[in-house]
């Protein structure tokens, strides 16, 4: 069923990979000790979820589209709708914010252990030289959003950036999570569509 060469002749694959989020690309098990152990390595050469190793496997069918973002939330990047209205020739480009750019906060996991590193990326719309923003964290509650923790500031001023790459730690209290992008003054903001939301599992 999925073999390329069963592909129709009138039937066209587009592949699109997300890369430069932290992916687990193999485990190392140590069964000399009891219990047995295991230890997951990483690189940044995936989306999170696939290593691109695997992703990028065409099976000779075309070269993949690399765009910056995680498994779920790279549909959510500007890059993303930009090559997939490109496709179906269409010009007209969805407003992503009434008055500031946007920003997608990508995430490498979807479900936390509490404490656990968080690897996070903050991908503008477009490259630019200049983010300011507040990095807000909210925890479900009952159908609202509340505060949860300390607001962070990011502020970049450099070269041309496709992205920014952090760490955070999940916060210790299970529950249901949304990090955005904020403030009055802030060259980036989130919307809905590109706030992460995540969950931490009970310990």
């Amino acid at each position: 069923m999925l073999n390329f060469a069963n592909k129709p002749s009138a039937i066209q694959y587009n592949f699109i990979v997300g890369t430069s989020q932290k992916t687990d690309v193999g485990i190392d098990i140590d069964s000399t000790g009891s219990p047995i152990t295991y230890s997951p390595y990483t690189n940044f050469q995936g989306d999170g979820t696939v290593p691109m190793v695997s992703a990028g496997y065409t099976g000779n069918n075309g070269v993949p589209v690399m765009i910056v973002g995680d498994h779920i939330n790279v549909m959510a990047t500007f890059e993303f709708q930009r090559t997939l209205y490109d496709y179906f020739g269409v010009s007209v480009r969805p407003a992503l914010h009434p008055r500031n750019p946007t920003a997608v906060v990508s995430l490498n996991k979807r479900v936390y252990r509490p404490g656990e590193e968080m690897s996070v990326l903050i991908i503008p719309d477009v490259k630019t030289d200049t983010i300011a923003t507040t990095l807000r964290l909210r925890r479900l509650a009952g159908r609202d959003l509340v505060p949860h923790g300390t607001e962070r500031k990011i502020v970049y001023r450099g070269g041309a950036v496709k992205f920014l790459q952090m760490t955070l730690t999940a916060p210790s209290e299970a529950g249901g999570f949304r990090i955005d992008l904020e403030g009055d003054d802030a060259t980036h903001l989130t919307t809905d569509r590109t706030a992460a939301c995540f969950a931490v599992a009970r310990s």
